[in-house]
């Protein structure tokens, strides 16, 4: 029990955070209507998630909280590369019946990982959320609670993502025409630049 409560905690609080619509899950949805590099796309954000947990529950989170400028620059960075790939999603025309039923699309392994790395490690959102907010909610625990803590938010990352990647993939027929493609990239873009938005903000008062 001395263990379960502050695992339970983990998975719970990480759950909440990751199931937020966001940049990083509205591209997971993206790959998983295509059915494009789809396995690699949600091991790779598990994975990083991961590594985010981690470094965040080692102590980092607390410390990049304390740095303003290191802070502020983040989120600056972050604000920069989400509007540039909201452009990009509003420019993209893709052809959903041929993409669905061919099992591919138009971009390669190597530029989704790239995408990818750009969302996790340029993108605030998750050093805030994930390294911050988890590191601070970490160190709250002695060092047993603490590893607890973190296996499970560590496991709720690895259950979201490949429950939500492979959930999307099953409903790629709703997705099928152009007209809802089109639309799904306006919803995409439009979570992109409130996100944005929001790390604007936040850079502003910080």
């Amino acid at each position: 029990m001395e263990l379960l409560m502050p695992f339970a905690r983990g998975f719970v609080v990480n759950a909440g955070m990751i199931a937020a619509i966001g940049a990083i899950n509205a591209f997971v949805l993206r790959q998983g209507v295509l059915r494009q590099h789809l396995l690699a796309t949600v091991f790779f954000c598990a994975l990083a998630d991961t590594l985010l947990i981690l470094v965040g529950a080692a102590g980092l989170g607390l410390l990049i909280s304390q740095v303003d400028w290191l802070l502020k620059s983040a989120l600056w960075a972050g604000v920069a590369f989400l509007l540039w790939y909201a452009w990009l999603t509003l420019r993209s025309d893709p052809e959903p019946e041929q993409l669905i039923l061919s099992g591919k699309g138009d971009r390669s392994l190597r530029k989704t990982l790239l995408v990818l790395m750009g969302l996790y490690f340029i993108n605030p959102q998750a050093l805030v959320e994930v390294v911050v907010l988890i590191g601070s909610m970490a160190a709250q625990y002695p060092d047993d609670q603490r590893l607890a803590f973190t296996v499970g938010c560590i496991l709720s990352s690895w259950i979201w993502f490949f429950g939500f990647g492979y959930g999307a993939r099953r409903l790629s027929h709703l997705l099928s025409s152009r007209t809802a493609w089109l639309w799904m990239n306006r919803v995409t873009a439009m979570i992109l630049v409130i996100v944005a938005a929001s790390m604007a903000r936040q850079a502003l008062i910080v």
